[in-house]
């Protein structure tokens, strides 16, 4: 899958018994952008602070989608 933006989509569903990571959309530059990718979702399972900023963390979720 790619979007149309070229943004991969890096989200964290919350559910009843336990969290769900998604990390997709990386196309073509999966080999560079899914390495930092994964640190950022590390850093969300440890609650260390985010390689990304707010608005970068903004614009790889989902929800940009319905805004």
């Amino acid at each position: 899958m790619v979007t149309d933006q070229l943004l991969k989509i890096i989200y964290r569903f919350v559910g009843k018994s336990k969290d769900i990571f998604i990390n997709i959309s990386h196309g073509s530059r999966g080999t560079t952008s899914a390495p930092i990718s994964a640190q950022f979702i590390c850093d969300l399972i440890d609650g260390s602070p985010p390689i990304f900023g707010k608005e970068m963390i903004k614009s790889l979720s989902p929800e940009r989608f319905t805004e």
